[in-house]
């Protein structure tokens, strides 16, 4: 039995070590977001807070201030990860009169964004 015990310990201790940092880095201080990603490895949807997103075609890649002088608010930014968490500002599935992001951002560079935007509409 004890060997059983030590057995199940050393299991969740390698987990732990394994997807524990990743866990704690995106849900907890939710910083996937700010991470720089691959362009090339970008897919061509991402599914943020039950809605999903569509890259621009082109993949064009814009500044910050670029984004802020065409919408005129900060960029959201989302992680393009599976199951990432979900951010404020973004559209729900939940019926909301709240404005939300039908456009979001996924950081590629040091001030590079690419656009994805809402499927589906509001």
């Amino acid at each position: 039995m004890a060997g059983l015990i030590l057995f199940v310990a050393v299991q969740l201790v390698a987990v732990t070590a394994i997807f524990g940092p990743g866990l704690v880095h995106r849900w907890v201080l939710g910083r996937g977001a700010t991470d720089v990603h691959e362009l090339a490895s970008l897919r061509q949807t991402v599914g943020v807070c039950g809605r999903d997103y569509r890259i621009d075609e082109r993949r064009t890649v814009r500044t910050h201030d670029e984004i802020v002088a065409w919408s005129g608010l900060e960029p959201t930014l989302v992680d393009p990860d599976p199951f990432p968490p979900c951010p404020a500002g973004v559209c729900t599935t939940a019926s909301d009169s709240v404005p939300c992001a039908t456009v979001v951002f996924v950081r590629v560079g040091s001030d590079a964004y690419v656009g994805y935007a809402l499927q589906g509409g509001p």
